[in-house]
């Protein structure tokens, strides 16, 4: 059964159970799930579905309504002035520090309490880097790292560690990909600078 609002790789699924499936559905399938891009299974499997079921323009127009959104670059100026950060820290004056800091230097600031709020935000909303503190409620921030790593929407989502850990959580930081990492306590100023440079090596790559 297929519950309303399901997400329209299960109503694939459900609709065309493993071993009924099309090439063209499987594919279609693979999408939904975020495994391949629409472009790589049109690539691979051409402009007509093998079963006749779906056309290319009919998957074009969901793959338009139901993908989600590009994160498209905000910044407007090669050190980054005007990107969209966002703070993940539950720590609310260190928030608040920091947010000053980065708002006087031209970027906009988002904020979050803990790991689950944190994804959520960056499912929904453009962000172009996120400052993540690891000891938060919910969801650690390595756990918060781990979980955009594997989504084909946010892997290349900078982000630069915030934590006052003096175990290895800095190797396994940058093991799972932060591009970045600070101890705190940190220097409001060493935060914005590190912020650009990470903002400027992305907009080089």
């Amino acid at each position: 059964m297929i519950e309303i609002g399901a997400p329209q790789g299960q109503i694939l699924e459900a609709a065309a159970p493993l071993g009924m499936r099309t090439l063209w559905q499987s594919g279609l399938a693979r999408f939904w799930m975020g495994v391949s891009s629409f472009e790589e299974v049109r690539r691979v499997l051409g402009d007509t579905d093998r079963g006749g079921e779906e056309t290319t323009a009919q998957a074009a127009a969901m793959a338009t309504t139901k993908r989600p959104p590009a994160r498209e670059p905000t910044t407007t100026s090669p050190d980054g002035a005007g990107a969209t950060i966002l703070l993940a820290d539950d720590d609310a004056q260190m928030r608040r520090l920091l947010r000053t800091v980065l708002v006087r230097e031209g970027f906009k600031v988002l904020e979050a309490t803990d790991g689950l709020e944190t994804l959520e935000i960056i499912e929904t909303q453009g962000v172009d880097l996120l400052l993540l503190d690891h000891d938060m409620p919910r969801l650690t921030g390595l756990g918060v790292l781990e979980e955009i790593r594997a989504h084909v929407a946010t892997a290349a989502l900078p982000v630069i560690m915030l934590t006052a850990r003096t175990d290895d959580t800095e190797s396994q930081a940058l093991e799972l990909g932060a591009q970045d990492y600070l101890t705190k306590p940190v220097q409001p100023r060493s935060v914005v600078a590190r912020v650009k440079a990470v903002l400027k090596r992305t907009r080089m790559d």
